[in-house]
């Protein structure tokens, strides 16, 4: 089966990446996995990302991909395993803007069901398959890097952001931003204007699913 989406993300995830984005086609959020051979688990490696021509897949193009089924688990129902036997084809590029167009920001009232930023395994099993989702694009204001260092010795770079008049705190970000805050000291860093967040809700780690910042987009 063949999907033509626009890539909004191409993430870290162990040795490989978290691949997602819009369905050209409804406008709906697809996610890209591998079949998981050569893999540590689903993530899709360089080699799944390089096109028929030989260049790598990157943020907003467009591409063509040959999917074997949707394969939905508990958490990802947006999930469709990548036929890693056919190079993905780029069809062409485009905009955040032209992004909107086919897929608005997401209004919910909470972002994948509390305001945490996380989410027990248990609790997620429980929702109906209807109501499950693991994307949203929204749109964030004056987002706020927070680097702390705990108790632990451990060094963290999370956001804080103001998502429809709730205060969400210790957001994990996977996009490359955090690399550049690892290095200065704790404090609390505004990142002024407007963004788009690409917000994915990751893997089971200690019984909890983390809320991740995937991807974000400057607007």
């Amino acid at each position: 089966m063949k999907k033509r989406l626009i890539l909004l993300t191409k993430s870290r995830k162990k040795g490989g990446y978290c691949t997602a984005g819009i369905d050209i086609e409804n406008g709906k959020w697809i996610r890209i996995v591998s079949d998981g051979k050569d893999c540590n688990g689903d993530e899709m490696l360089d080699e799944h990302l390089r096109y028929d021509n030989g260049g790598m897949a990157q943020i907003l193009d467009i591409i063509e991909v040959e999917c074997i089924e949707h394969n939905p688990n508990y958490y990802q129902p947006e999930n469709y395993v990548f036929d890693s036997s056919i190079k993905m084809h780029k069809i062409g590029s485009t905009t955040i803007d032209k992004v909107l167009k086919v897929h608005p920001f997401e209004n919910k009232d909470t972002i994948f069901y509390d305001t945490s930023y996380s989410i027990p395994g248990d609790f997620v099993k429980k929702i109906d398959p209807n109501d499950k989702y693991s994307l949203i694009l929204i749109k964030v204001t004056n987002p706020q890097v927070d680097v702390k260092t705990w108790e632990d010795g451990r060094k963290s770079v999370t956001l804080d952001f103001l998502y429809n008049f709730k205060y969400y705190k210790y957001f994990r970000i996977t996009d490359g931003l955090e690399n550049g805050y690892k290095e200065k000291s704790d404090d609390i860093y505004t990142l002024p204007g407007e963004y788009a967040f690409v917000i994915s809700l990751g893997e089971l780690w200690d019984n909890k699913h983390y809320k991740l910042v995937s991807k974000i987009f400057s607007i």
